[in-house]
């Protein structure tokens, strides 16, 4: 091929129509060359894939022109095995015993002589089924003796069974499908004394009348299941001898009765339905009505019951399935607390000539008590000290809580957020006791488990509490403060424990609290502290009111799961870092305009006119294409 393109080259030189003819005979040269090269292989092909044929046929028939001569002595040709489609296992064996380092268990033992002469002195012999005895799967089958049999062995009860009626008849019944061995010894005639062993080879077979009846009666069943629950459809197949429940069911209640209706009478069990002129009879039943508290307890034990009775369920509850619960927990306390009294002391250089201190606002002077006052004075030179409690104090506490949990129909599932704190305890142990810590929680703790009941409605078992420290509930361990006691707080909890049924979106109060507390206090002196305005010098007055309002909300929601495309909008997505400007200039702690702002490498002036880095979420690619923003959809995240 080279020498023709330098031929071409020569013929045609280098002009205008010379390079027309060079283009256009190289490709058409190079085609018909590929087609003969083509051509040339398919026929090496045909020919080595030709076998070799041998003509046994003597010389003078022989055409004049042979292409192979016949071998001195003719080839045996090995015939073909009449069972074309049965494995072969020889070959397997044979591999198997090719392999090397292969463990003994996996080696087929080939005995030498030896081997099989000092197995035969202790060996008489072996026995094996002479004769086939077929039984029905679930049919007995009598085998009747002339004489008293010796013994009877049947090593697999699983596949069939025996029961001895009478010395000369036993009753075997096949219990699944399979095989095994009956072997019976019973008095040989022709011998005194002697024994014959007659060995059966037991072929339990399935009872494919009944299976085929069982098959057109459950379609009957099947039809009096969809006509008692017309919002379920149900189509029973008996399929061996299992029986398969297909098709769709309402809600998780409906599917729990439907199939206890067919457990009641499914094969293998004892309700059994019975045929008679080719129609089901079912034994009278009662289907309970499945309540709140029973709903999982009744499906765990229901599938026992399914496996028991050879049931494969395939039903369907068609809807989402998964529930997501939004809690509400608000709480309102509002306290209010006033007190008025005055004590006060007159004194001169000799000492303390009268005082008044019922309020235990002054003692000791001017030193503080518990009530002290907030109005302080000391007349003529320290001679009169006064002390007055004129307070209005109001307090006023909101809290809300807003746990959301997500999860399948059926099952239960647990939020916590809050935390932990200490409280020593004592540690029993063998040689006494040990001071230890206990980790009391605190924060939001729901529980809650959803039963989807009809297609929109659903039933909620919910516990809940919410609880928070409380100083004032607290106590000293082991003395007080001063002494190295332990201050420990108390703990305020609102907790509630209900079982609600509701439709998708619609929000019920489950919980509510409305309290209000009125509690008034005087110490006073007789007859002056019950006198109108002067009456306060004598005593003090305290009067103290609580109000607490407390709602839990409940809405429950079928989710299912977004596509990436559409994620919500993250916490945190509108705020930035600020830049230099916005942080010294304009005293700024979060940014306006500065998404992508990095301080940490913003330390060069040149570079932060460059432009923000790369955001992840527009060039991070995965198996599902972007997370966020990636088809033309409302923009949720910025």
């Amino acid at each position: 091929m080279p020498a023709f393109l330098r031929l071409v080259c020569m013929v045609f030189p280098r002009t205008r129509y010379g390079s027309m003819l060079r283009a256009f005979l190289f490709p058409t040269t190079l085609a018909w060359l590929i087609v003969l090269s083509g051509t040339v292989t398919t026929a090496i092909a045909q020919t080595a894939r030709q076998p070799l044929v041998h003509d046994f046929r003597p010389a003078s028939e022989t055409p004049a022109f042979r292409l192979a001569q016949a071998p001195d002595r003719p080839i045996e040709v090995a015939q073909p095995p009449i069972l074309l489609n049965q494995p072969s296992v020889t070959p397997q064996v044979d591999r198997l015993e090719r392999l090397e380092n292969l463990p003994p268990g996996l080696r087929v033992p080939q005995p030498s002589e030896a081997v099989q002469k000092t197995y035969n002195e202790f060996v008489q012999g072996t026995i094996d089924p002479e004769n086939t005895l077929t039984i029905i799967e679930g049919r007995p089958r009598i085998l009747v003796f002339k004489e008293t049999p010796i013994r009877i062995y049947l090593p697999d009860d699983r596949i069939a069974t025996y029961q001895v009626i009478s010395d000369r008849e036993i009753s075997l019944v096949g219990v699944r499908r399979g095989t095994t061995v009956l072997n019976i010894w019973v008095a040989d005639p022709t011998q005194p004394n002697g024994q014959r062993i007659l060995s059966y080879l037991i072929r339990v077979l399935p009872d494919v009348e009944t299976a085929q009846q069982l098959s057109a009666t459950y379609v009957n069943l099947s039809n009096e299941i969809n006509q008692a629950f017309p919002n379920s459809y149900v189509e029973l197949q008996f399929v061996g001898n299992q029986l398969m429940v297909r098709g769709q069911a309402k809600d998780s209640i409906e599917a729990v009765q439907i199939l206890q209706v067919v457990a009641a009478n499914a094969p293998g069990t004892s309700s059994r339905p019975q045929l008679q002129d080719g129609e089901i009879v079912l034994r009278n039943q009662t289907v309970a009505t499945v309540t709140d508290n029973v709903i999982q307890q009744q499906i765990e034990s229901l599938s026992q019951e399914l496996r028991d009775a050879n049931i494969v369920n395939l039903l369907q509850i068609p809807g989402d399935q998964q529930v997501m619960l939004k809690v509400t927990v608000a709480e309102v306390n509002r306290s209010a607390a006033r007190s008025i009294g005055m004590d006060f002391s007159v004194a001169n250089n000799a000492g303390t000539v009268f005082q008044q201190t019922t309020a235990g606002i002054l003692s000791g002077g001017l030193t503080s008590s518990a009530n002290a006052g907030n109005i302080m004075a000391s007349l003529d030179g320290g001679q009169v000290d006064i002390a007055i409690r004129a307070l209005r104090q109001l307090d006023l506490a909101k809290s809300l809580a807003e746990p959301t949990l997500t999860t399948l129909n059926g099952q239960t599932a647990s939020f916590s957020a809050g935390g932990q704190f200490p409280v020593p305890s004592a540690i029993i142990t063998n040689g006494g006791s040990a001071q230890g810590v206990q980790f009391i929680p605190f924060g939001v703790q729901l529980n809650f488990t959803p039963n989807i009941v009809d297609r929109d409605r659903i039933r909620l078992v919910v516990n809940a509490t919410v609880s928070s420290r409380d100083e004032n509930l607290g106590t000293n361990v082991g003395g007080s403060s001063s002494a190295g006691g332990t201050s420990v707080s108390g703990l305020q909890s609102n907790d509630f424990s209900t079982t609600v049924e509701l439709r998708e979106g619609q929000t019920l109060a489950v919980a509510g609290l409305i309290q209000h507390n009125f509690g008034s206090n005087a110490q006073r002196i007789p007859f002056w502290g019950d006198l109108p305005i002067i009456g306060n010098t004598g005593g003090l007055n305290q009067t103290s009111a609580d109000e607490q309002e407390l709602v839990v909300l409940i809405t429950p929601q079928l989710v299912h799961p977004i596509d990436a495309c559409t994620g919500p909008a993250l916490p945190g997505d509108d705020m930035h870092e600020p830049n230099d400007i916005e942080f010294f200039l304009l005293n700024r702690l979060e940014g306006r305009h500065t998404k992508g702002y990095r301080s940490p490498v913003r330390t060069d002036h040149h570079r932060q006119h460059v432009g923000n880095h790369c955001d992840e979420c527009q060039f991070l690619i995965g198996p599902t294409g972007r997370a966020f923003n990636c088809c033309d959809q409302p923009i949720l995240y910025k």
